[in-house]
């Protein structure tokens, strides 16, 4: 009876510990893709947010939304290529606003 009870108050913590907030999973890059050519990737890219060490994610990186199938690419902010992917979509995102600004 107790080895039950202890059973299932540790289930319970470690699920109340996985659970941001919001309740809801906290999504995470557990890897990084490999180098991918940022030429011909910048059209495909809606827009990226960066990953920070928390509770739950245990590793820095660079999440970039694709425009299909809502997928992610998860990549090492170290790299130069993201660096080089990261700053086109600012430019992009800069004169998309300028133009709504403008028109």
């Amino acid at each position: 009876m107790h080895v039950r009870l202890l059973a299932l108050v540790t289930c319970i913590c470690f699920c109340i510990h996985s659970v941001n907030g919001n309740g809801n999973f906290e999504n995470c890059c557990l890897s990084y893709a490999k180098m991918i050519n940022p030429t011909g990737f910048y059209k495909h890219v809606k827009y990226y947010k960066q990953q920070e060490v928390s509770e739950s994610c245990n590793m820095r990186a660079v999440v970039f939304y694709l425009k299909r199938r809502n997928r992610v690419i998860c990549a090492n902010p170290q790299e130069k290529w993201v660096h080089i992917l990261m700053k086109h979509v600012d430019t992009v995102r800069e004169q998309y606003s300028k133009a709504r600004q403008d028109g």
